[in-house]
């Protein structure tokens, strides 16, 4: 079967629910949680994406089967002409064979960053900075390798706060930084930034030669405190839900 060419990913994620419209390899408009909006509210891009009349539907979830169902629900009701994909992570897809014993383990939104970073021309490390903090590495020869999952900065921030009696802060402890950490609030907000800084540092300080891409809410500001020169792509999951749903589509 061919691969058609107008394309609706729905990536939910962890923080939000991310529904994009592609034309062939052109990410014309991407929309956020429309799904929580009654109709008289949605915004004009939200609009768009219901409008939109997609060949096909690829559907990426780290979230609960319950979250699932519901948006299942919704897309049936909204695109009910097109047929779903619902994406998951294999033993091997799009040149990259997974390293996992049990790759129903490995969470689809790693698995879809890895195929859309992997580049069979130089080795790739994928640094993901979202809710959790990921790095994957990919090389060259498409063995994926695997890689690390520790909190992201507002969990490690929150974490804190959760378990222990006393330390609390609020936003406006982090203003007016002036280089002297002078309250809890920048005690922990600049340790737990300095904790992810280190980690990422190590691993592109331990994999010299590879191409360094960045993805997530704080992948750019993370490449640019660190001086790294790589790549910043905030879409990394949604590009690598259309290759693998296209590869599925093209085998079907």
């Amino acid at each position: 079967m061919s691969v058609n060419n107008r394309v609706l990913v729905v990536d939910a994620g962890n923080t939000c629910v991310k529904w994009a419209a592609f034309d062939g390899e052109d990410l014309l408009l991407i929309g956020r949680d429309i799904q929580l909006y009654p109709a008289e509210s949605i915004d004009e891009v939200g609009e768009s994406i219901l409008a939109y009349q997609p060949d096909s539907i690829y559907f990426a979830s780290v979230r609960s089967p319950e979250q699932e169902a519901l948006l299942r629900n919704f897309i049936a009701g909204n695109f009910s002409g097109a047929p779903c994909y619902e994406l998951k992570s294999e033993p091997y897809s799009c040149g990259v064979k997974n390293s996992y014993e049990d790759v129903s383990r490995l969470g689809v939104d790693r698995w879809l960053t890895v195929l859309a970073a992997y580049d069979n021309t130089q080795d790739t490390l994928v640094i993901d900075a979202g809710t959790a903090l990921k790095v994957e590495f990919v090389p060259a020869t498409g063995q994926y390798q695997g890689g690390y999952i520790v909190p992201g900065q507002a969990m490690m921030e929150s974490m804190l706060v959760a378990n222990t009696g006393k330390i609390r802060f609020n936003e406006e402890d982090l203003k007016d930084y002036q280089g002297i950490i002078n309250n809890t609030g920048l005690a922990v907000h600049l340790g737990c930034w300095e904790m992810t800084l280190a980690l990422v540092e190590r691993v592109c300080a331990q994999n010299k030669e590879s191409r360094c891409v960045f993805t997530g809410g704080n992948g750019e500001r993370i490449m640019k405190a660190l001086g790294i020169e790589g790549l910043f792509e905030p879409n990394l999951v949604l590009l690598g839900a259309k290759k693998l749903g296209d590869e599925w589509v093209s085998q079907a």
